[in-house]
């Protein structure tokens, strides 16, 4: 079942600190350059749990896209910003494609093909089609939200239980 939210839930825009309203435009720019590229994608991590209001504010955009789709991503948030240095990850984090870009100030996670290993079992937590649950309207763009359950799972391969746990209390089809 698709969802829509308004991004000012709870709160009016007006209300939204500095660099909150810097985030959802950088995030609207983002989402509008991804639909006429026809990338595939969802906002995931704290911005997924930011628009389901479990969390009150987000650090960076976390953008999970479809493993093809992933050439097409890259090109657009370089043309948005900056491509940052990269470095060196957890180990834990096997992800096919994962660069980081600075837009407007804000920092940009592009992951496709996210794969966690835990206890030597390689997870895969690609994007699927059908893990997007929802969109919400950010300054009159459509942004696709991942799946809750899925975050729910990925938290708890990544050992952050304090997120995982406030997942929990959630259907498993959510």
């Amino acid at each position: 079942m698709e969802q829509m939210f308004d991004f000012c839930q709870g709160m009016c825009y007006t209300e939204k600190t500095a660099a909150q309203a810097r985030k959802l435009t950088v995030l609207a720019r983002i989402a509008g350059a991804f639909r006429r590229a026809e990338v595939t994608w969802a906002l995931g991590a704290s911005g997924l749990l930011y628009f389901h209001g479990l969390v009150p504010d987000f650090r960076d955009l976390d953008l999970m896209v479809l493993l093809p789709d992933a050439g097409r991503a890259q090109e657009v948030l370089s043309r948005l910003g900056t491509p940052l240095p990269l470095k060196a990850n957890d180990p834990i984090y096997r992800t096919a494609v994962f660069r980081q870009y600075r837009v407007d100030g804000v920092d940009a996670d592009l992951m496709a093909g996210m794969a966690i290993e835990r206890d030597g079992i390689l997870y895969d937590c690609s994007l699927r089609r059908e893990d997007i649950a929802g969109t919400v309207t950010v300054l009159g763009e459509a942004v696709p939200l991942h799946s809750l359950a899925c975050w729910r799972r990925y938290y708890a391969l990544m050992g952050r239980e304090e997120r995982a746990e406030l997942l929990s209390h959630l259907p498993e089809h959510h």
